[in-house]
């Protein structure tokens, strides 16, 4: 993204583990208890992270560190979508959308890709 916030930055800012809002869940997990947990926990992103060979597959966050108190390595985010996506058998293409499917550049029918000029809305803000 343009503004190259690293992950580390978001996981200090929201918080992490129990009490936080981001949460981590194994990379391994099955895609049962991936939904499982996202209706438990009302959040729609999860980061994976890659197992400790200690831990089992439904080891949860405990402020991001391992059970070995080594920090977690993030290897990817899963969204609630992604989720719905493999339940269903399809992709879903929303407004933000560009391409139906990003790993066969696949762009969205009639949909150009421009960026919106923010002066009108920043307008509205100003007194």
């Amino acid at each position: 993204p343009d503004d190259e916030v690293e992950v580390r930055a978001l996981l200090t800012f929201h918080g992490d583990g129990a009490a936080g809002y981001v949460k981590r869940l194994n990379q391994d997990t099955k895609l049962d208890r991936v939904f499982k947990y996202f209706k438990r926990s009302h959040v729609h992103l999860l980061f994976a992270y890659k197992e400790d060979e200690h831990e089992t597959d439904w080891d949860m966050v405990t402020a991001g560190i391992s059970s070995n108190g080594r920090e977690r390595e993030i290897t990817g985010v899963i969204s609630l979508e992604d989720v719905l996506e493999e339940v269903i058998k399809d992709e879903i293409v929303d407004e933000t959308d560009n391409y139906i499917d990003v790993n066969e550049s696949t762009q969205v029918v009639g949909r150009k890709a421009h960026k919106r000029d923010m002066s009108q809305f920043m307008a509205l803000f100003e007194h």
